[in-house]
């Protein structure tokens, strides 16, 4: 009895860790003349391919890149990347300008994500929106960019009709499949416990 109850009394999944980085800019950054670029706090903004508004940094036909850095996380040195994601969820803040219908974003290297979270946003307002990037990559696609390199970064870039000055990526994983769960050893402890008094108790008889 003793080892089924502490089986349901300790919760499970007491092995899943996030981590998270965040990168953020001003809503009205400066502005410049094409071909310049624009630093507006971690962002980087230039032109598209092909642009006709050579104002850079008034979210129109532009493209704005930044990278994730999740090292200075506090959690970073317990973070496994051997183990699948179970969440990677984006946090994006988007001030919106004309043709918002044909924006994307994307992890660098990764393929362009289209989203009516996006798409469909009112324009000329500044909005906050939520994304499980699992709805569209995989975790060995968003591992496979974060362990390139020295490992725990994650470049991003923002097509074309919007202006980014907040983005947070927060992942999580479960390392509860590859531990013994805390549930698990106590269990096995106890029960090991009981069999040893059982024994002791038969050698007094």
């Amino acid at each position: 009895m003793s080892a089924v109850l502490a089986t349901i009394l300790i919760p499970n999944r007491a092995f899943s860790i996030s981590i998270s980085a965040t990168a953020q800019g001003n809503l009205t950054p400066p502005t410049a003349i094409f071909p310049d670029t624009v630093t507006n706090g971690d962002f980087l903004i230039s032109a598209n391919d092909d642009p006709d508004n050579f104002i850079i940094g008034d979210g129109q036909e532009e493209n704005t890149r930044w990278t994730l850095d999740f090292t200075q996380d506090p959690n970073w040195v317990a973070f496994s990347t051997t183990e699948l994601l179970t969440s990677a969820k984006l946090t994006l803040t988007l001030t919106t300008c004309c043709n918002i219908e044909t924006d994307e974003f994307r992890i660098q290297t990764l393929p362009s994500i289209a989203t009516p979270s996006i798409q469909s946003l009112p324009r000329n307002t500044t909005q906050t929106i939520e994304l499980e990037l699992l709805d569209f990559y995989s975790s060995s696609d968003i591992l496979g960019v974060f362990n390139r390199n020295s490992g725990g970064l994650i470049p991003m870039t923002y097509f074309d009709d919007a202006l980014v000055s907040f983005a947070r990526l927060e992942l999580s994983n479960d390392r509860s499949q590859s531990v013994p769960e805390p549930s698990l050893i106590l269990g096995i402890v106890t029960m090991g416990a009981i069999g040893s008094f059982a024994t002791r108790r038969n050698e007094k008889v």
